[in-house]
């Protein structure tokens, strides 16, 4: 059976083998310059993610290229797992993402996306070359992205808005309240904070739920005194790694690590990695490097994701507070974020970590508190334009909103805020010149229906 496929092409499934045919007329070049220019592409890309032709040929008009799927299943596969297990697969969806955005060209039709169970991964196949096309283009990677993730939530795969709570395979009140939440999101890097936020999230409430269960099972094996109760063995799920990075074995001791660090999402986890694992590839100084005692300040920051794993956000905050500035990366910033924030000390934050605010109000916006933003800086000083415009437009300061809207970056939520601004402020004309830059069709419909 034929699928449509690249527009011009179709794809066949038999056994473990996929093949795409496309007629000949449509490709450029002889096979051997096929094969190489797919090597090439691959090599380029500096990724396992993408799946290599097993065999290329023609085949009376068409070109046939072969991949073997043997390893590989739909990705409808992730409607049978759970939303906490899927992460890990969603973090790899936006490393693809990512590569498209680098210039890695490839369909984005949901054939291409294939589940890699062994590596937790979510791989394509098809790519553009030098000789073989893609037709279909992506208006918005995000939303691409978006819809992905939320079929496997549901029983239906193109959403234009969000989907009713009938579609859902499990309507439960996590899987609908992400969803909602997941359609908020405008930028790949906020869409991987946010996905950070879930996961702490949900390992939260799994450590609740298991700590609950021993404890009636406890209470059980007193109550009843000759009969033994079993307890449920709790499996703890590692945080999702890095798409770019292999699994490695791990000792004893780099275990309890690891699941000390549970629920801070894929970054915590391979900055902590990479200062006790050494790569095989380093040099024997390399190698002594990578083994050196951590400093304090690195033990400080590792003893902070401990505490925020065991729920002490006091001492992950004590921890935290005293750091210089400087030793914070970006890797750390979801686990900062949310330790402040919890803490109630988000002033504190932008004042001390200024460069993470656009990070910041993502947080909110993930957790629905951005209505909140007023009232956490109220009576405060903060020189910073991305908690100025929010508060701004929250104020309809319409004034402030244009001033400060030429010190950030820019993203669609944020188009709609100043398009909103200038309407509410009479500047209609203002307002359709500005929705006319953004080529976004319903910011534009909204300036033209305010009229000039």
């Amino acid at each position: 059976m034929y699928k449509i496929f690249n527009k011009l092409g179709n794809i066949e499934i038999k056994n473990d083998t996929l093949t795409y045919r496309i007629e000949i007329e449509h490709v450029n070049d002889d096979i051997a310059e096929i094969e190489k220019s797919y090597k090439q592409k691959i090599i380029e890309a500096q990724t396992d993610a993408i799946i290599p032709p097993s065999n290329i040929e023609f085949k009376n008009r068409f070109l046939l290229v072969h991949y073997n799927m043997k390893n590989y299943q739909s990705i409808n596969q992730l409607r049978e797992n759970n939303l906490y297990t899927n992460i890990t697969y969603f973090n790899s969806l936006i490393y693809l993402a990512k590569l498209y955005e680098q210039g890695l060209n490839f369909s984005f039709d949901r054939l291409n996306f294939v589940v890699d169970a062994a590596e937790e991964k979510v791989k394509i196949f098809f790519v553009e070359t030098s000789q073989i096309k893609v037709y279909e283009q992506v208006d918005n990677i995000v939303h691409e992205v978006r819809n992905l993730i939320t079929s496997t939530l549901t029983t239906e795969n193109e959403f234009k808005s969000l989907p009713k709570r009938s579609v859902f395979i499990d309507a439960s009140d996590n899987n609908i309240n992400f969803v909602e939440r997941l359609f908020k999101i405008e930028t790949l890097d906020d869409l991987e904070i946010f996905l950070d936020t879930i996961f702490l999230e949900l390992t939260e409430e799994e450590s609740i739920a298991a700590e609950n269960e021993a404890a009636e099972l406890e209470a059980q094996t007193k109550g009843k005194g000759k009969k033994k109760v079993k307890k449920k063995k709790v499996t703890k799920k590692s945080a999702p790694v890095a798409y770019g990075q292999k699994k490695k074995p791990v000792s004893k001791t780099d275990t309890m690590l690891k699941y000390s660090l549970i629920g801070l999402g894929v970054i915590g986890l391979l900055f902590i990695s990479t200062l006790f694992l050494p790569d095989p590839n380093k040099t024997q100084t390399d190698m002594a490097t990578a083994f050196a005692t951590p400093s304090e300040a690195e033990n400080q920051i590792i003893e902070a994701y401990r505490a925020v794993y065991k729920s002490d956000v006091d001492e992950s905050y004590q921890l935290l507070e005293n750091l210089d500035a400087d030793l914070i990366t970006k890797d750390d910033t979801s686990m900062l974020i949310d330790v402040y924030y919890r803490n109630d000390k988000s002033v504190e934050l932008i004042k001390k970590y200024p460069f993470i605010a656009n990070e910041y109000i993502t947080y909110l916006i993930s957790r629905d508190l951005i209505s909140q933003i007023g009232t956490i800086f109220e009576d405060v000083e903060i020189d910073n334009p991305y908690i100025n415009f929010e508060i701004a437009y929250l104020n309809n300061d319409h004034d402030n909103v244009l001033l400060y809207k030429d010190q950030i970056e820019l993203n669609p939520r944020r188009h709609t805020q100043i398009v909103t601004s200038l309407i509410r402020a009479g500047e209609n004309k203002m307002a359709l010149e500005f929705a006319k830059e953004t080529k976004n069709p319903d910011l534009i419909k909204m300036a033209e229906q305010a009229g000039i």
